[in-house]
């Protein structure tokens, strides 16, 4: 069997909607998204779904002319008292990785995608924390990032909502999936 691509299916058109794993579970349980690629940890008890090998690693965003960025990895020290930018879904797992350098006062924005966070972060507006990978194609000149002391490792998951009939171009992509990540379906 050929490796599935779009070149195989010139007559499918994909359309990509970017939002939370929040967001994209509820236009995939309205119907209005056939998958999503959710970041763990969410429910997925009414959903098939292929769980990517890759681990996601939190970092610390900020200019690279910022003192911070002479460090290799960040720690809750580090970030008392600096305002700091925060995923909207995913604040408890910093918050506790914080401990006692946590004050609400310095969660100065919350952010529901990593590109504003970005913006914030490389006007040096604050510190942003999301997934390292999550902003590919910045400009090193103008934002850097840096792991956290004892990162916070996530996997994704291709979800899918269990029982829904699928179109062919959905099944096709699927194949594409599973055989671009190396990966099978869990139940």
């Amino acid at each position: 069997m050929s490796r599935p691509s779009a070149r195989n299916t010139p007559h499918v058109q994909y359309q990509f909607f970017s939002g939370t794993a929040d967001v994209v579970k509820e236009r995939m349980d309205q119907g209005f998204v056939d998958m999503g690629l959710l970041l763990e940890p969410i429910p997925l008890d009414r959903y098939n779904f292929i769980r990517l090998h890759e681990i996601e690693r939190y970092a610390v965003f900020m200019r690279p002319d910022d003192p911070l960025a002479e460090k290799e990895l960040i720690s809750p020290a580090d970030l008392a008292g600096k305002p700091l930018i925060f995923p909207h879904r995913r604040k408890e797992p910093f918050t506790s990785w914080l401990g006692d350098y946590y004050k609400e006062e310095n969660m100065r924005y919350s952010i529901m995608l990593p590109s504003m966070g970005a913006i914030l972060a490389a006007r040096g507006l604050g510190y942003m924390i999301g997934i390292r990978g999550s902003i590919p194609f910045c400009d090193p000149s103008k934002l850097t990032s840096r792991l956290m002391v004892g990162g916070i490792p996530w996997h994704s998951v291709l979800a899918w909502k269990r029982g829904q009939p699928s179109s062919p171009a959905v099944e096709r992509f699927l194949q594409f999936a599973k055989c671009f990540w190396g990966i099978e379906e869990a139940t």
